[in-house]
């Protein structure tokens, strides 16, 4: 399971038991954290993912890594990583940190600033799932997915990537 943490919307993507590239049917979820901004929320978001990740049966779990660049939230984005892998930890799973950059480059290879003509890289990136076939109904979805991909890789599994 792949996991793209954010405040407004935290996303899964699982990549079950005998999964292969080009198959994109792909169990995905947002968590709903409510309209709270307090522990409430890290409580709904915390049983939202476990109960997702037992659900699924998940055996390896990846976490988009820190973006310790970021200005905007970051020790709440701090707070919410630490509940989920310490949530995660109770069910007998371990959350493995992906460098977002590692997860994009497994998927496209190094990306040129130039061939982005101009968009995020999250949008670029979205736009080669799409030519791919994969089809994520949010982009946090995606980011889960390409999150799952790159722990897939790591493990010497089948995944999508260059």
């Amino acid at each position: 399971m792949g996991l793209d943490l954010s405040l407004t919307a935290p996303a899964a993507a699982v990549l079950p038991r005998g999964w292969k590239p080009g198959q994109w049917n792909i169990p995905t979820k947002v968590f709903d954290g409510g309209i709270t901004r307090d522990e409430g929320r890290l409580m709904m978001i915390r049983d939202g993912v476990a109960h997702y990740a037992a659900k699924h049966y998940v055996t390896h779990v990846f976490i988009e890594g820190y973006s310790y660049g970021s200005q905007n939230a970051r020790e709440a984005l701090g707070e919410l990583g630490g509940v989920i892998k310490v949530a995660l930890w109770e069910i007998g799973l371990q959350a493995v940190p992906i460098p977002t950059s590692s997860a994009r480059k497994t998927l496209l290879g190094t990306i040129k600033r130039s061939s982005l003509a101009g968009a995020k890289i999250k949008d670029y990136v979205n736009a080669q799932l799409a030519k791919m076939g994969a089809q994520f109904p949010t982009m946090d979805e995606g980011d889960a997915f390409v999150v799952a991909n790159a722990g897939r890789a790591s493990l010497g599994l089948p995944h999508v990537g260059v």
